[in-house]
């Protein structure tokens, strides 16, 4: 019985030590350091999207967030009218095969990188709520 009960001590000693060395870890949920940690304009994303300049596009609750290397930048309605993001939520984002980004809110807006501005060539039918697009081998936008 003696060898018994010391070999049982052993095993629960250091069955505490180990928990109790668990108990100090801490958990960091930070995958990697970036420029985009604290600078997203809302936490929540919806949509990401990779455009044919490398750049990643966030969607959020509050418009679009790029970011290129070490430079972000925040895309909003609050200037619409001079090209700026139109009103509305970001439904959804796509790239088309000439790298342009494809922005679906309440219209159809495509990023032009040459004036880092976004336009709407296609207008929507009032009667139209549509939750995604995306384009096809043949690049025709769905």
């Amino acid at each position: 019985m003696g060898i018994l009960y010391n070999v049982t001590i052993g095993w629960l000693t250091l069955l505490v030590l180990t928990l109790s060395a668990g108990a100090d870890a801490k958990a960091d949920l930070t995958f990697w350091e970036s420029p985009l940690n604290n600078k997203l304009n809302s936490i929540e994303v919806s949509e990401i999207a990779q455009d044919g300049s490398g750049a990643l596009w966030f969607a959020t609750q509050e418009g679009l967030t790029r970011q290129r290397g070490d430079n972000v930048e925040i895309f909003t309605a609050a200037n619409a009218p001079n090209g700026g993001l139109q009103k509305g939520e970001v439904k959804a984002l796509a790239v088309s095969s000439t790298g342009h980004l494809w922005v679906l809110t309440r219209s159809i807006q495509v990023f032009d990188p040459e004036t880092q501005t976004f336009k709407s060539p296609l207008r929507l039918a009032e009667n139209l709520n549509p939750n995604s697009i995306a384009f096809d081998s043949f690049g025709r936008l769905w």
